[in-house]
């Protein structure tokens, strides 16, 4: 399993970034997997996913919430994008819940469902086996524009003109 360490190094990367200790202090960000499961079926090539909450857990932490939450949205959407689909998924995959500890920190617990694919690359015979890891497909940028003009029935209802040139 990838992501986990990749989330890890992603938010303290962040932090540190932020101004916080967590360099100085590695005991008070962990990182556990639970309710791991691997599915797989029975097909001509054998390939099998990962599935996995990762609790991240920050201890004392002395910042803002959105310190750790705006970098972790920035890794699932590049990590684990279907999350970010619709918002029943962001809302079921990512949860959190949070322990005030009166002196302006706080105890973080942060619960993200993660699936990881992998396929087999190695025969049945061959010793040892080879894994690969799958990247998630590229999400393609929207290519829609600004709204500038809303029509009716050829009847033009709404118009915005706070983009002068485009």
């Amino acid at each position: 399993m990838n992501k986990p360490a990749a989330l890890r190094e992603a938010i303290r990367a962040a932090l540190v970034a932020k101004g916080h200790d967590v360099a100085l202090n590695p005991d008070r960000m962990a990182l556990l997997i639970q309710a791991g499961s691997v599915h797989s079926m029975l097909t001509e090539g054998l390939a099998f996913q990962y599935a996995y909450t990762v609790e991240l857990i920050l201890l004392d932490f002395p910042g803002h919430p959105d310190d750790v939450m705006a970098p972790l949205l920035l890794w699932i959407r590049q990590w684990q994008p279907e999350l970010m689909a619709n918002r029943d998924s962001l809302r079921e995959g990512l949860t959190f819940s949070a322990e005030h500890l009166g002196d302006d920190k706080v105890d973080l617990m942060i619960q993200v469902k993660l699936t990881e694919r992998c396929r087999i690359t190695s025969g049945p015979e061959a010793l040892p086996v080879e894994v690969e890891h799958l990247d998630h497909a590229e999400q393609p940028e929207p290519t829609w524009g600004l709204l500038h003009q809303v029509d009716a029935n050829g009847v033009q209802v709404a118009h915005c003109t706070a983009h002068a040139g485009a």
